[in-house]
Order: C-alpha cells, then sequence, then structure tokens
C-alpha cells in the first residue's frame, strides 16, 4: 500500500481521531516517541497549524518501525505485521471517504480547448495573416 494514502487519510482525519492512531502506535518499550507523539497530539488539539506536524510524524512513526514494534501494532490492529500491513489497517479504521474523481468526456475537453484558444486569440488581437506583398527583406522590387 501507498504510504500516501497513509498520509492524506491522516490530514484529513480530525485531530480527536490521531490521538486513536497514537494509542495504536504506542509501545511500553519507547515511552519518549510516546510522550512525543502526545505533546504533538495536545499542540494539534489547541492549535489547527499544528495538524500536519502531528499527520507528518506519524506516518514516519509507521515508516519507521523495527520488527518488534511491528509485531506488537499489528497485533494490536490484527493486521500482517508489515508496514504496508499496518498503514493499511490505520487507514481503513480512520475510514475516511474519498470522493470519486470527476470523468469528463474527451469531445467535452475538446471543445472546452478550442473555446479557450478562440478567447485567447480575440484578446491578443491577433489578425487574419497576410501575405507576403513581394517585398523580401525590406527591399523592392525593380
Amino acid at each position: 500500500m501507498s504510504t500516501i494514502l497513509l498520509r492524506n487519510t491522516l490530514l484529513q482525519t480530525t485531530a480527536h481521531r490521531l490521538g486513536d492512531v497514537i494509542d495504536w502506535v504506542e509501545r511500553p518499550w519507547a515511552p519518549c516517541n510516546n510522550d512525543a507523539l502526545r505533546r504533538l497530539w495536545h499542540e494539534a488539539r489547541r492549535d489547527r497549524a499544528a495538524h500536519p506536524a502531528l499527520a507528518f510524524t506519524l506516518e514516519q512513526e509507521v515508516q519507521n518501525l523495527g520488527a518488534r514494534d511491528l509485531d506488537h501494532v499489528a497485533a494490536r490492529l490484527g493486521c500482517a505485521p508489515t508496514t504496508a500491513g499496518v498503514a493499511s489497517a490505520i487507514t481503513q479504521r480512520l475510514g475516511v471517504a474519498w470522493p470519486e474523481p470527476v470523468r469528463v468526456p474527451s469531445d467535452a475537453i475538446a471543445s472546452a480547448f478550442g473555446a479557450f484558444v478562440q478567447i485567447a486569440s480575440a484578446f491578443a488581437g491577433a489578425r487574419p495573416a497576410r501575405g507576403r506583398r513581394g517585398r523580401r527583406y525590406g527591399h523592392r522590387r525593380g
């Protein structure tokens, strides 16, 4: 699973739900990491500008889990003990719904582009092409 989906899910999730993610990735033998995540979480609850920093830190925490940490977190989440498995389980538990992309027919795109070209040429002051009237490089004939 791509960690981009995990990152986007963490960025879209509320600070309260990110507290649940911290609960899922906490390890009893890593109190310094746990405390640092909790400090960021409290800051994100007070100030919305700190939310992206918490999301990126949680993403890095998931990516940098060692084998022992992966086993512990995967057992807590009930998933495969891999980084992709943990990221997928977190994404599924948070359940952020992503909208479907809008599908636009190609003929609509082509007609819109044609209209854009016509408008741009009208504003740019384009004039009809004129042929050379027998003069070349500014010299007169004859």
